[in-house]
């Protein structure tokens, strides 16, 4: 305020105010409070200096008045389809130059709307070809690629499809999946390791030196630079972890942990196979955190989770959440150990479990088990016939996919 003040009132004969009148991106620029002000006090006339109709193409002074420049035919409707004119001006008149511009409005019509409505806004079933290849019958799945495609098609075509990747932000410390690694490793070696994995207080004291050395290696491990805070931040998290193994215990009452990190369709062990109704097959592939067993030899299956956002049943029922069914299912068909009889998400940070439970789906563990195997043949049918519509998952984007730069659904995870 002060520098447009001490300018405009040096004048002594003169004032001459310029603004641009068109953004980076080609929309009108709205002129500035200032701008208004002094039209309104000096009744001063306004001219546009260089008027659209008038300024030949090779005297733009942007692309954006460029783009204002060129002239546009209407677009081409399903009645009258696009074809060449003969006179060298390319697809449907539009000429060389014009031709981006087509594509350019395309994308915006596209953008514009909720529905998927060509191959700007995910439809590329002009490529189903091509992904046959990428993703053949035979090629391994995993739970949490086909919960990424649950939450948003188009993050799964960057990170799947192109094999993009989040250029990470310059930032010290760890991130939360570096976390649930850290997690997932010291709970892993403490139990499988343990005489008695239900003896909380030999947990209890053993945990100390597990996770001394888990943390001592861990950014060199896991890629992370710790900061001033890291001595604190490691007794804090082994705070956490001893909270969450003495709640765990209370919930785990009646339960043994047999297995850990669990593997099927990895290191030897059969894939689960799904099939769908047409003769159509996946196989998938993973690690199964934790199995515990009960007296009666019955089988439940826990998931951990370093997040809080809480699970529920409508998180399967809408096909968010496919991990612990689908883990489940993998024990019951692929490993042959036996059917679970139920199945929680235990947040680690949180010390609880989630509301879902695999016992207390609609119609028992059978129909969650279903579910999920619904869910799962359903995303690779869609991944197959190049259905990638961008969707912003309800509570907001993930912060790593590599699509928040640019996508125009892009929407902010909610704190």
């Amino acid at each position: 305020m002060t520098i447009f003040y001490e300018a405009v009132t040096r004048a002594r004969e003169r004032l001459l105010l310029t603004r641009p009148y068109l953004a980076d991106d080609g929309q009108p620029w709205e002129p500035s409070p200032y701008w208004v002000h002094v039209q309104r006090l000096l009744d001063a006339p306004t001219r546009r200096v260089r008027p659209e109709d008038a300024l030949p193409l090779e005297d733009a002074a942007s692309a954006p008045e460029l783009l204002t420049l060129l002239p546009l035919p209407p677009l081409p409707s399903p009645e009258r389809p696009e074809r060449s004119e003969g006179s060298g001006e390319g697809r449907g008149g539009w000429g060389v130059r014009g031709e981006a511009v087509r594509v350019g409005v395309q994308v915006l019509a596209a953008h514009a709307t909720d529905e998927a409505r060509g191959p700007h806004d995910g439809d590329l079933t002009a490529c189903r070809a091509h992904l046959a290849r990428a993703f053949p019958s035979t090629r391994p799945w995993s739970a949490s690629r086909l919960e990424t495609y649950g939450a948003c098609p188009f993050a799964f075509f960057i990170v799947e499809v192109l094999g993009l990747e989040a250029r990470p932000p310059a930032e010290a410390g760890f991130d939360v999946r570096q976390l649930g690694t850290m997690y997932h490793a010291i709970l892993e070696q403490l139990l499988r390791d343990a005489l008695d994995p239900t003896d909380l207080d030999a947990l209890l004291a053993r945990l100390p030196p597990i996770c001394r050395a888990i943390f001592d290696a861990a950014p060199e491990t896991y890629g992370f630079r710790p900061t001033a805070l890291w001595q604190q931040q490691r007794a804090e998290l082994e705070r956490i972890l001893a909270d969450t193994l003495r709640a765990l215990a209370e919930a785990s009452e009646g339960w043994r942990p047999r297995y850990f990190e669990l593997a099927y369709g990895k290191d030897d062990a059969a894939p689960l196979v799904l099939r769908g109704d047409e003769g159509s097959e996946i196989r998938l592939r993973g690690y199964i955190d934790r199995v515990d067993v009960n007296d009666a030899g019955e089988l439940r299956v826990v998931d951990y989770k370093a997040g809080s956002t809480p699970i529920s049943k409508d998180d399967l029922g809408e096909g968010r959440r496919l991990q612990l069914p689908l883990y489940a299912r993998a024990l019951r068909d692929a490993l042959k150990i036996g059917t679970p009889v139920a199945g929680m998400y235990w947040h680690i940070g949180a010390a609880k479990a989630s509301s879902f439970k695999l016992e207390k789906y609609p119609g028992g563990v059978d129909a969650a088990l279903e579910t999920a195997a619904r869910h799962a043949l359903a995303y690779v049918s869609r991944v197959a016939n190049g259905d990638f519509a961008s969707r912003a998952p309800d509570d907001g984007c993930p912060a790593w996919c590599p699509a928040t730069a640019f996508c125009w659904r892009y929407k902010p995870k909610r704190k």
